[in-house]
């Protein structure tokens, strides 16, 4: 509800002029459809239903804000998720040989709950940190505190909420001189040069 709220560019998941509100953003999210118009299912160029674009771009939004945690409780959030009460859920207990197990096997090889477990264990994390730090998200202070850079975070937000709309095709804009390779008075095809077209 939160994320709807403050970022009304999720509603443009949905085709243009559907006049669904957040009532309907929120069914796209539990893979529901919208009673604001038939056929909310209708393939993106992706390839897939906007309902799973929707909750694509919800599941970045977790892994940005699990990111921005990492050295908190973000690598706990990241691998197992949430529980009801937005906490963490507890990592599992394994040994150190169920651990150098994990490594040794191939990933697609185990089960979903093994993945997790080989992803916190194996994950070097300080890379995540590192690339958080290189985007100037988070800024790391002479007494090793770190702190959130907010101005730039709501813009990364911003682009998150937006950086795959323009899958859905009736969004597509239409050039009126020449841009990149495209004719004016024809469609940008690709969905991030749309994108990249419009702002």
């Amino acid at each position: 509800d939160d994320l709807v709220a403050g970022f009304p560019e999720l509603e443009l998941y949905q085709s243009a002029g559907d006049g669904a509100g957040a009532g309907q953003t929120r069914m796209l999210a539990t893979g529901g459809t919208s009673a604001a118009r038939p056929g909310a299912r209708q393939k993106f160029s992706s390839s897939i239903s906007s309902s799973d674009e929707y909750r694509r771009t919800l599941g970045a939004f977790f892994c940005v804000f699990w990111m921005l945690r990492i050295d908190m409780d973000g690598r706990a959030g990241f691998c197992f998720g949430y529980d009801d009460e937005w906490a963490p859920r507890a990592v599992p207990e394994i040994t150190a040989e169920e651990v150098a197990r994990l490594k040794a096997a191939a990933f697609f090889d185990l089960s979903p709950e093994e993945k997790r477990l080989a992803f916190y264990h194996h994950m070097p994390w300080e890379d995540f940190f590192s690339l958080v730090q290189a985007a100037e998200l988070i800024r790391v202070g002479s007494d090793g505190r770190t702190t959130v850079n907010v101005a730039r975070t709501r813009a990364f937000l911003a682009l998150t909420a937006v950086h795959d709309v323009f899958k859905n095709e009736s969004l597509l804009p239409t050039v009126s001189d020449e841009w990149r390779g495209v004719e004016a008075g024809e469609m940008v095809r690709d969905h991030d040069e749309a994108l990249a077209y419009v702002m």
